[in-house]
């Protein structure tokens, strides 16, 4: 194993058989800008009553229902990259407060549909100009678009 230890003020960097193990290290950087993300989002929901999971959940019911009508969990799951059991807890939570509403689907009664209430839908447009406002703000120096096919190729 060869180990060259390279410093500057700019990479500080450790080189094991060509990885890089330093602060410029790719999932390094990574971590360290979905920390500071976490914490942003969560200063600007905080003031809605919003935890950053729960603004995942409600913006999803929210883009979900208004594109292809209200969602069942499977969907709004997938949609939101959450597990089930996560997605169902968070779902029961924003329904306490009054958020959303559950359904049984008239033509699965198996299923059950999600769908916003006034409250919940009031709610998630306020959260989502707070985040666009955010991501403007926190994206600033980046490219937009090409910061987007990045992500959309790591996912």
């Amino acid at each position: 194993m060869k180990i060259s230890n390279r410093t500057s003020v700019e990479t500080r960097e450790t080189d094991v058989d060509g990885l890089n193990l330093g602060v410029d290290a790719l999932g390094y950087l990574l971590w360290r800008v979905t920390l500071k993300w976490t914490r942003a989002a969560s200063s600007a929901l905080g003031p809605l009553g919003l935890t950053h999971a729960q603004f995942a959940i409600l913006a999803g019911i929210w883009w979900l229902e208004n594109d292809s009508g209200p969602p069942d969990q499977v969907a709004l799951a997938a949609h939101a990259g959450t597990e089930a059991r996560m997605t169902s807890d968070l779902v029961e939570t924003l329904r306490q407060r009054g958020l959303v509403v559950k359904a049984i689907d008239a033509r699965d009664r198996r299923r059950t549909r999600l769908a916003m209430t006034d409250a919940g839908t009031e709610l998630a447009v306020a959260a989502l100009e707070a985040i666009q406002r955010l991501e403007r703000d926190f994206f600033a120096a980046a490219e937009p678009q090409s910061g987007r096919d990045f992500l959309r190729k790591l996912i």
